[in-house]
């Protein structure tokens, strides 16, 4: 019996893809992101104007019924009302890189209880299990600015937030996350 070979002419075609490749680890986490929703505690706030954070993840404090960031002369009595939280999905303006713009004005999430992914600025070697979670608060600079969550004591720079502790160490990146108010 004779079979008949058709043969169909395919074309091909290239896709443009939106995928990432990570080359040697996923990060932990994005600073800002509530990493375990169903413990957290989350509430909308109104942003100060003046003296509001200047990005995700970092502990703030609430001045006159507005969310400030943290500011130089802060101490251990400064009462850290929680930190500010990423929206997603976000509405904000993107630069050409993809980077989002922070809000200065409106309304805002922060983390009052549970847990967050954040970016460890200083000492994040020095992140470790159940280890206090560090703010500075003075001497700022250009690689130490003010209000950054750090992984260990800078001398009188800084201060443990209290109720606040890593969960794990920080990855290459310096993310780490944090229990606080659990």
């Amino acid at each position: 019996m004779v079979g008949i070979i058709r043969y169909e002419k395919k074309i091909l075609r290239a896709v443009q893809t939106n995928d990432v490749s990570f080359t040697f680890a996923m990060p932990s986490g994005i600073p800002g992101d509530v990493s375990r929703a169903e413990h957290a505690t989350v509430e909308a706030q109104l942003l100060d104007t003046t003296f509001f954070p200047l990005q995700y993840g970092v502990p703030v404090k609430i001045v006159s019924a507005k969310v400030r960031g943290i500011t130089t002369g802060d101490t251990t009595s400064t009462h850290i009302h929680g930190f500010y939280v990423r929206p997603f999905p976000t509405q904000s303006a993107q630069d050409a890189l993809g980077v989002q713009t922070i809000p200065t004005s409106g309304i805002c999430n922060i983390l009052v209880r549970g847990y967050m992914t954040v970016f460890v600025a200083f000492n994040a070697a020095s992140a470790a299990k159940d280890s206090a979670v560090y703010v500075r608060v003075g001497t700022a600079q250009r690689t130490l600015p003010l209000g950054e969550v750090e992984g260990g004591a800078d001398t009188a720079d800084c201060f443990a937030i209290p109720g606040c502790y890593f969960t794990g160490t920080a990855d290459a990146q310096g993310i780490c996350e944090i229990g606080f108010n659990i």
